[in-house]
């Protein structure tokens, strides 16, 4: 019995009789004692000597009380709190059990089942925590307590209270010394890691990310490390795919759990309330279970989403080595490569675009070259922060051979490394170094470009795989920035894409990319971004055109002038010709598919659509937006079950994927099950659609009022009216609503007035599955006959 045990049982005695001490405490000493008052078990905590000396007694009392309010089945409550022997304490139930750490340390990895069942209990006590503002910051194995069927969190509110009770001296060293105060490191996601003041709820679901590895492989993703090695490998590094560990983890869950884990909050589950539903959804999808690949791991995800910024000037790049060439294939073979998203060990994130930027364009550069079938650009960037391996990224596009790049910035300068690899033999065909000023980034793409075909033996396609550049890289950022928001196609992000991809072409106004995308992002604005068509179809016809008398070679000019003819000018087989042209122009472009599909529904060409949407498929396998529009055309020929499956596969890819949830309710709704449907919607579909405005709005009214609870029907009606007071509203969600509401005058009239606005989605009126129960209704089929033929333009 030592001096501590001694001198607490002494000055606790009056209300606890200590029993033992348990092992493995780590930032206090762990005591069994016995409540006298209630007879009942209890666990008392002191706060280590060495923590203890860095923060306030009083304050982390206090801190302690307002935890004690957290009462959930899932959560160990605290029962009390206050000083003994010059230490804080805080006493909690004892538990029956063992530790999770006990037990994988007695069996090794769990049953898929039983980590499941583990990972939602301490979902659903991160859920309530969080809903009160209490984030637990050091959730790990040895917190989590096993009893029965059942798993139950310990130490919430802790890590705050350790935090805020810190005192300006010395106590701050003294938490990170001991490396409690902002987590244990092996479970520290990265803004935890590098102490950022912004940490939030996020860091529990990285941590929850890393205890679900655990549970499934037996160890944490960078176990046997000693901490400050953790804490970069944290940083730097991306975990070994489960995937590859644990064959029979089903797709979902290892995508969820990989999630999880990105470096970069903003790409992981949003709060435990969206973890819980995903997880749901990954454990009863039927999804089945990753196949067996090697071991090496690629740097994708390693810094997912960080970035470089880069300031105004000439970019002097050199070459510095180049190692390890091979001999290409014979002659005409075709390489099937792709370009993964550059990692940059900064982990600047306040420039994603740049890195999405610096990808795209290098697709771009090496889709030109003959010989190279290369994977599209929107596959490539759906790998970003999933931490997969070489072989399991090969199959999933497809390809043999993958180019990685990670970028440093070195005071002034760049530093890219560049590598090909050959999947098959695993082998790096080639690797060359690049370092030169910031200014002159425009300059980045080709040089690697030529790094690779050099190494492979092949030569561009003639002067159009070398476009013209823009005049400075001020100018080329902004296209960047313009073409890596519009493409997130949320309203805000839409309107400020316009906003720099204009800046771009004031700034150059013969840069025809620049004005390409900015056609596009007009071309879709109103049906994404709740624009009035008359205001932006007229904008993007015009930079279309500008775009095509700098360069007719550009084929995304020539599929923002087929998108206007589809959904404005409602001249379908011109639409289509447009679409063939950037087709001709660009055989690798899924887009031109993609909304060529658009042009054929439209005419009630539904069999012809299914067969152009799945060629976008073939082109651009892992693209979310096309595999959900899989799903839309199927729900659109009323093949509800064939449907379901295609929207749950595009939420196998990406369970953010808040298109395809929406389609999945709606293809759920028209089969009449409406629990699942309301499943299906996001946690917060109301909220949700209310800020999109879009017509989410108006189809979450369609499914509350099918499923007769038309309360709610009418609340999102009461929202869009409101809305339609101070900004615009498309009358086609309102006429989703009226349709549910079995509202035959509103209906019309809010298709008609649509129609004469060139509400883009009207012309979808005669195949929208809603309003089949209308089809009789004289003046809805006149209407469906004028929109499928051709209309004046605007």
């Amino acid at each position: 019995m030592d001096e501590l045990f001694r001198e607490l049982q002494a000055a606790l005695a009056d209300g606890y009789t200590i029993e033992r001490e348990l092992r493995g405490g780590g930032m206090a000493r762990v005591f069994v004692a016995e409540e006298r008052a209630l007879g009942r078990r209890v666990v008392i905590k002191v706060l280590a000597p060495d923590l203890a000396a860095g923060v306030s007694a009083d304050r982390f009392t206090r801190e302690i009380r307002l935890t004690a309010k957290l009462q959930h089945p899932q959560i160990v409550p605290v029962l009390a709190a206050g000083l003994a022997v010059g230490l804080p304490y805080y006493v909690m139930p004892y538990i029956e059990g063992e530790s999770l750490r006990d037990h994988l340390a007695r069996t090794g990895p769990l049953p898929i089942g039983m980590a499941v069942g583990i990972l939602r209990d301490v979902a659903k006590a991160l859920d309530f925590a969080h809903a009160r503002g209490v984030v637990h910051r050091d959730i790990k194995p040895g917190n989590i307590l096993l009893t029965g069927e059942s798993a139950t969190v310990a130490d919430f509110g802790i890590g705050k209270a350790l935090s805020a009770s810190a005192t300006t001296t010395g106590g701050a060293d003294a938490l990170t010394g001991v490396g409690l105060a902002v987590g244990t490191p092996a479970y520290m996601a990265p803004e935890q890691a590098v102490g950022d003041a912004s940490t939030d709820q996020r860091a529990d679901l990285y941590a929850l990310g890393v205890l679900g590895y655990e549970m499934l492989t037996g160890t944490s993703p960078f176990a046997g490390r000693p901490p400050r090695e953790t804490i970069v490998a944290v940083l730097t590094e991306a975990p070994a795919s489960i995937g590859a560990r644990r064959p029979d983890a089903p797709v979902a869950l290892v995508t969820l759990l990989t999630r999880c884990l990105a470096k970069d909050p903003g790409q992981r589950p949003q709060s435990a309330t969206e973890l819980l539903a995903a997880l749901d959804y990954a454990t009863t999808s039927g999804a089945s279970p990753v196949a067996r690949v090697p071991a090496r791991r690629a740097r994708i995800g390693a810094a997912a989403g960080a970035v470089l910024l880069v300031s105004v000037g000439v970019f002097a790049m050199r070459a510095s080595s180049a190692r390890g060439v091979k001999e290409p294939a014979a002659s005409g073979y075709e390489y099937a490569i792709a370009v993964l998203p550059c990692a940059n060990v900064a982990n600047d994130t306040a420039a994603e675009y740049f890195v999405d930027g610096i990808t795209g364009e290098l697709i771009g550069r090496l889709a030109k070259v003959p010989g190279l079938r290369v994977t599209p650009r929107a596959s490539s960037l759906s790998l970003r922060g999933k931490g997969l391996e070489l072989a399991e990224i090969g199959q999933r596009l497809r390809v043999g051979t993958i180019v990685e790049c990670t970028i440093r910035r070195l005071g002034p300068n760049v530093r890219v490394t560049a590598d090909l690899v050959d999947l098959k033999g695993e082998r790096t065909l080639w690797a060359g170094t690049f370092e030169g000023a910031l200014q002159g980034i425009v300059g980045l793409q080709d040089s690697i470009a030529q790094g690779v075909m050099v190494a492979l033996r092949l030569q561009l396609a003639g002067s159009s795989a070398h476009p013209r550049g823009p005049a400075d890289t001020a100018t080329y950022l902004m296209y960047l920035k313009g073409r890596y928001l519009w493409n997130q196609r949320t309203p805000d992000a839409m309107h400020r894409g316009i906003v720099m991809l204009e800046s771009a072409v004031a700034r150059d106004p013969s840069f025809a990319p620049a004005w390409a995308e900015l056609a596009n992002a007009y071309s879709l604005a109103p049906a994404f971004a709740n624009d009035s068509p008359s205001t932006s179809a007229p904008r993007a016809r015009a930079a279309a055109n500008r775009a095509i008398q700098l360069d007719s070679s550009l084929a995304q000019a020539q599929v923002a002038l087929g998108i206007i003819s589809t959904f404005y000018d409602r001249d379908y087989p011109r639409a289509l010709e447009l679409f063939d042209a950037a087709s001709r122009l660009d055989a690798r472009d899924a887009n031109a598919k993609l909304f060529r599909t658009w042009a054929l529904m439209a005419q009630g060409r539904l069999d012809e659509a299914l067969v152009a949407i799945r060629e976008a498929r073939q082109l651009d396998p892992l693209a979310q937006i096309i595999n959900t529009r899989v799903a839309t055309v199927l729900k659109n020929m009323r093949r509800f079950p064939e449907a379901e499956v295609e929207a749950r596969h595009a939420l196998e890819l990406d369970s953010t994927n808040m298109i395809a949830r929406f389609e999945l309710a709606n293809v759920l709704v028209q089969q009449g099950r409406y629990p699942e449907a309301f499943a299906a919607f996001p946690p917060n579909a109301m909220e949700l659609a209310q800020v999109e405005v879009g017509l989410q709005l108006g189809k979450l009214g369609y499914a509350f009022a099918m499923a007769g609870r038309r309360a709610e029907a009418l609340e999102c009606k009461r929202r869009l009216e409101d809305r339609s007071r101070t900004a615009y509203v498309s009358p086609f969600a309102l006429a989703f609503l009226a349709a549910g509401l079995g509202d035959r005058a509103a209906l019309l009239h809010q298709l008609e007035l649509g129609e004469r606005q060139r509400v883009p989605y009207l012309i979808f009126v005669g195949v929208d599955p809603e309003f089949y129960p209308y089809r009789d209704e004289p003046r809805y089929r006149a209407l469906v006959a004028r929109v499928a033929q051709r209309a004046p333009t605007l």
